[in-house]
């Protein structure tokens, strides 16, 4: 449901996290395995205000999902949260 009501964001940021795979997934065919995390970002993308505070929930969708002792540090998601933010305020400015 969230994919078809938020479209090209939500294709954006799958994309990034496939591309990043930051819990090394089967790297050719992990689409669509990062969807519950999609989900969170999509929803609550709005409550942040800066590339720092979405990869904290970046970090925090991970720990939820996958487990503290499995998402490895916050630092992970550094490149991929800057590169979801790009391309939220591209999506802004649409």
């Amino acid at each position: 449901m969230l994919q078809k009501e938020h479209g090209s964001i939500y294709r954006a940021i799958s994309d990034i996290l496939f591309l990043h795979n930051p819990m090394e997934l089967d790297g050719k065919r992990n689409t669509g395995d990062y969807d519950p995390e999609v989900d969170v970002l999509v929803s609550r993308i709005r409550e942040v205000e800066s590339v720092d505070a979405l990869q904290d929930l970046l970090f925090e969708a991970f720990r939820t999902d996958f487990g503290e002792e499995n998402c490895g540090s916050r630092d992970r998601y550094e490149v991929a949260a800057l590169e979801i933010w790009k391309a939220y305020e591209r999506h802004r400015a649409a």
